[in-house]
C-alpha cells in the first residue's frame, strides 16, 4: 500500500505564482480596462501601480526562495 505523499512546498510555489498571476492582472486590467470607469483615472492609476508593484514583489521573493532552495540541495 504505498501511498503517494503531496509535497506541500511544490503546492504552496505554484499557488503563490498564481495569486501573483492574478495580482498583475489585475493591476493591468484596473489601470487599461473600461470596466472600472466608475473610478477616478488617478485612483485607478495609483491602484494599478501599487498591484502590481505587490504582485513583482512577491514574484521576486518566489525567485529568491526557489534560488536559495537550489543552492542548498546542490551543497549537500
Amino acid at each position: 500500500m504505498n501511498r503517494i505523499q503531496p509535497n506541500f512546498e511544490t503546492i504552496y510555489r505554484i499557488f503563490g505564482l498564481i495569486v501573483v498571476i492574478l495580482l498583475i492582472i489585475l493591476g493591468f486590467s484596473l489601470m487599461f480596462s473600461k470596466y472600472f470607469q466608475y473610478i477616478p483615472s488617478n485612483f485607478r492609476f495609483f491602484i494599478g501601480v501599487f498591484i502590481i508593484a505587490y504582485g513583482a514583489f512577491r514574484l521576486v521573493n518566489i525567485i529568491i526562495k526557489f534560488k536559495n532552495k537550489t543552492n542548498e540541495e546542490d551543497e549537500e
